[in-house]
């Protein structure tokens, strides 16, 4: 790096960041002005004797002191019982760097046992204060000197260019590169995973331990910036692009608001590093990310991974709750429950995390911790994968197992979490069917439709509410749960919330506030229907949004268009006469209905083959068109 690109450095990108910090609540500490070897007291202002510590323990010890007082006020904790707490975070029992990483998450989080005055049993202390009311020591360290073992004079040491301590435990790594040089977020993220060893953790090319309470890294040349966990790959690192965790609707005010508070013209367009500063690293919302949107979890190649929210799911979830908390119940409003809503974030942008993120957060409020949270599915598959992934949310959870199950747990008047599928929501009519039977034929009817598309409007009457009233009236199902603390959660709302078995939750669960997820856009058709059982969306999160963001890759669409129709109709129409002679004109038509649908047409064998053949030689001549180039 050249002279005039380590002064773009400081003056374009580090300097802006450090005063957005300080309007946000960041007390700012110039690290250059550390010398242990200079016996200088300022020094001492990060309560370090030498660059190997990475705690800043004046700090550290001054917040124990503050957050955990008896009920009068007075403290409690002495020195001895200070050592045995901070000892914890110094001497984690894991060994591993991620699995060091997540013990000390969770004890950052949930707190440690010390033991308690004049021989009392154990008592929790916390290092960080949740609440609003709490007080907490921000401070924002530029060119923070780290030496790992075994290094000496002026070579191997580390200096991040800025890093976040809250109450002396550094949460936020950030590096700082001039726009002016080639490609500089990537660089700066190559430089944080060597500075945490992540590159070639054999080599020990960095200082692991600053990083062990690690929650965000961030790479920033001011006019792009980018965050990711310490688990993160280069391309994991996504952008931050809300200020505020609001609707759209209400951005252009809150952009107004970050402007003013960094001295720029309201109106103004607001970069990459300011909207990531404001949106993830203002304490409120760092400590709020920390404590309810992070999760470690297992890939399905065996990798720990540490996983921190993406800025639709912190702001989808917080409008959602604001929703919960403010919006009319059922007895409320007189005819619909107003606190749900429709999120609709394309596939691939983590609805499954999003649930989780939700009932984290859920569980922080006191003011809607008690509700019941019930998650609802139509595809084993889906109910597998995302029981797997609640589990990470750390909850009570219920899973049914059958019909009689479902009915238990939903009848349940506790705060648990519930995952059932729509199709356990039935009841045996006179004839002996079931509706869980009709649901699973619909259901396959559905797959073979391309996109998860709903089937034409031919085959309404397939739905389960009318071919249940061919066989029999449909029975009411009973009452379960009157209560309004129950929240629902349906994953793939697109699919079958008109159904009735949709029908048999609703009047299961009369009170309950519903929020449904969805990935697909909701049909023309079926909108009026979706407004009446869910309301309006909470949050949106299309295809073009993911791919602005690098979430997913840019799809190329070529339309092909193959032309598929039955030949020989009449003969057709002869055979189905004659086979179903003995049936009623009614029940024809039906069959006609439940059969003879385009689906069928376009997936039988000579379409199929067709498709393949075209399908076969188009690879192969775009194959040879990329070798000639």
């Amino acid at each position: 790096m050249t002279q005039l690109d380590r002064l773009d450095e400081l003056n374009v990108v580090e300097r802006p960041l450090l005063r957005q910090l300080g309007a946000m609540g960041w007390r700012h500490v110039d690290g250059a002005d550390e010398d242990p070897s200079s016996g200088r007291k300022d020094f001492h202002l990060l309560g370090r004797t030498d660059f190997q510590h990475t705690l800043l323990r004046d700090q550290l010890e001054a917040a124990l002191r503050r957050l955990n007082c008896n009920g009068d006020g007075s403290e409690w904790l002495d020195d001895r019982r200070i050592d045995q707490a901070i000892s914890q975070l110094e001497r984690p029992t894991a060994r591993d760097f991620i699995a060091i990483n997540e013990e000390l998450h969770d004890k950052i989080v949930r707190g440690v046992n010390v033991s308690g005055p004049d021989g009392e049993h154990e008592r929790r202390v916390r290092f960080v204060g949740f609440e609003p009311d709490d007080e907490n020591d921000f401070i924002a360290v530029n060119q923070f000197r780290v030496d790992p073992p075994g290094a000496t004079g002026v070579s191997g040491f580390i200096v991040p260019d800025v890093v976040l301590f809250v109450n002396g435990l550094p949460l936020v790594v950030i590096e700082a590169k001039s726009p002016a040089v080639t490609d500089p977020i990537a660089t700066a993220i190559d430089q944080m995973r060597r500075y945490a060893n992540r590159r070639f953790p054999e080599k020990n090319e960095g200082a692991e331990r600053l990083f062990w309470t690690n929650q965000l890294l961030v790479a920033t040349d001011y006019y792009d910036a980018r965050f990711g966990s310490v688990t993160a790959r280069p391309d994991d690192f996504l952008p931050w692009r809300s200020v505020k965790p609001i609707g759209i609707e209400h951005t252009r005010a809150a952009n107004d608001e970050v402007c003013r508070e960094i001295g720029k013209a309201p109106g103004t367009e607001l970069v990459q590093q300011e909207v990531l500063a404001a949106g993830l690293l203002r304490p409120a919302y760092l400590l709020d990310a920390m404590r309810s949107f992070t999760v470690f979890m297992t890939t399905d190649d065996g990798v720990r991974i540490k996983v921190v929210p993406r800025y639709q799911q912190f702001r989808s979830v917080h409008i959602a709750l604001n929703r919960l908390r403010e919006g009319k119940t059922r007895r409320q409003d007189g005819m619909t429950d107003r606190r749900g809503g429709i999120i609709w974030h394309t596939q691939g942008s983590g609805k499954s995390l999003t649930m989780v993120f939700l009932v984290k957060k859920l569980r922080t409020l006191p003011e809607l911790r008690r509700f019941k949270v019930v998650v609802v599915t139509d595809r084993t598959d889906l109910e597998d994968q995302l029981s797997k992934t609640a589990k990470l949310a750390g909850q009570v959870m219920r899973v049914a197992r059958n019909a009689d199950g479902a009915k238990a747990h939903l009848g349940r008047q506790e705060p648990d979490l519930v995952f059932v599928m729509i199709q356990k929501l039935q009841e045996r009519n006179g004839g002996g069917d079931e509706q869980e039977i009709v649901f699973a034929a619909e259901n396959d009817e559905r797959q073979a439709v391309e996109n998860d598309a709903l089937l034409p409007a031919k085959s309404a009457q397939l739905r389960p509410s009318k071919l249940v009233a061919k066989i029999g009236e449909r029975q009411a199902f009973p009452v379960l749960n009157e209560s309004d603390d129950v929240l629902v959660l349906i994953d793939e709302a697109h699919r079958s919330h008109t159904s009735g078995l949709h029908q048999n939750l609703l009047d299961a669960l009369p009170n309950a506030a519903r929020i449904g997820f969805t990935g697909t856009p909701i049909e023309e058709k079926s909108k009026k229907k979706t407004r009446e059982i869910f309301g309006t969306y909470i949050d949106r999160y299309l295809l073009r949004d993911a791919e602005a963001d690098g979430a997913i890759v840019k799809i190329l669409y070529e339309g092909r268009e193959l032309k598929a129709d039955v030949t020989d109709k009449g003969t057709l129409d002869g055979l189905f006469d004659a086979t179903f002679v003995g049936k009623s004109s009614e029940e024809r038509e039906a069959i006609k209905d439940r059969y003879a649908t385009r689906a069928r047409v376009l997936n039988a064998a000579d379409p199929l083959k067709a498709k393949a053949i075209d399908v076969l030689r188009h690879y192969i001549v775009a194959r040879e068109k990329l070798v000639t180039c």
